[in-house]
């Protein structure tokens, strides 16, 4: 099964440029074939192609279909982007898999990785998506200080679920601290970590410190086990 991209379905019958080109040039696909389109909001459905000009590919709506793999649970992560930039976007489409829905970057005061290319992340994501079969895309903020994404944070998610993940020793796992309940989100810091300015901040807007794993874990592979447990927890 392939998946396509076709945001404003309702407003356009045809494929973009780039996602027709994938489906006639590589996929081989040809006028009258049907294949699946979601428009990335949880929506999917069958259609048929009615032309094969990767120009301007026109297709009829067959019938709404299912989401192979609805998600079920509202998992954010607000990070700290590394240094190395394939290693974020690696944590982009690894997190995409797991079923995350918000990526929150943020700024902190150890940061190394000031600017971000959106474009290119938000194209990584919704290739993720497609490859995955994931119908609800994942929605990537703008790039903020860690003090405006506290106080945005405190303010959309419940108080039980406010997390910052943290190295300190003799803290209630993440496994323990999530209720299965909700939007839960979790704060990843730097390579360098929080500062313990940060830290006090975060604690005193509502944020509970949670321990991830017991060996100390890089900033992308944190978010990837932020996002499994959370996951898994809410499976349980």
């Amino acid at each position: 099964m392939e998946l396509y991209y076709a945001p404003n379905i309702h407003q356009e019958n045809y494929l973009a440029v780039d996602e027709a080109k994938h489906c006639l040039k590589v996929m081989r696909h040809k006028a009258g074939d049907r294949i699946y389109v979601t428009d990335g909001n949880g929506k999917m459905w069958k259609v048929v192609l009615l032309s094969d000009n990767p120009e301007h590919c026109q297709f009829e709506i067959v019938e709404n279909v299912a989401a192979p793999y609805p998600i079920n649970t509202a998992v954010c992560i607000a990070i700290a982007p590394t240094k190395n930039s394939s290693r974020f976007e690696w944590f982009l489409e690894k997190a995409t898999e797991l079923g995350i829905m918000d990526i929150r970057p943020m700024l902190c005061q150890r940061s190394v990785r000031t600017k971000l290319n959106s474009k290119r992340l938000e194209k990584i994501l919704i290739t993720a998506s497609k490859q995955c079969l994931r119908t609800q895309f994942p929605r990537l903020f703008s790039f903020l200080k860690f003090t405006d994404v506290l106080e945005i944070c405190a303010a959309e998610y419940q108080s039980d679920q406010l997390f910052i993940a943290s190295c300190e020793k003799d803290i209630t796992r993440l496994q323990k601290a999530y209720n299965k309940s909700g939007k839960a989100i979790v704060l990843i810091g730097p390579e360098g970590g929080f500062t313990g300015e940060e830290s006090e901040k975060a604690l005193k807007a509502g944020f509970k410190a949670v321990s991830l794993a017991k060996a100390r874990l890089r900033t992308e592979t944190a978010g990837i086990i932020a996002v499994h447990t959370i996951q898994l927890m809410h499976q349980l």
